[in-house]
């Protein structure tokens, strides 16, 4: 993977999710996946998105005991 790829997401999560939403919002690797993901795509759009990766914040650990997942699961 490069450090910049192209990706696809519902245009409602770009417009409003995007950048304030707690949990995220999914970008899809292609038209296809996006559309299969999401049934909403006639109505909300699809854009086109860069993912860059900028700096890695924090290393990996896969030795590290997962107690529990970010999202609570």
């Amino acid at each position: 993977m490069s450090d910049e790829t192209e990706a696809y997401m519902c245009g409602v999560d770009y417009q409003h999710h995007l950048d304030c939403d707690r949990w995220g919002t999914k970008v899809y690797p292609s038209i296809k996946d996006l559309e299969l993901a999401r049934k909403c795509t006639k109505q909300c759009g699809v854009v086109k998105v860069k993912v860059t990766l900028v700096e890695w914040v924090k290393d990996q650990d896969f030795k590290a005991k997962i107690e529990e997942s970010d999202d609570g699961t």
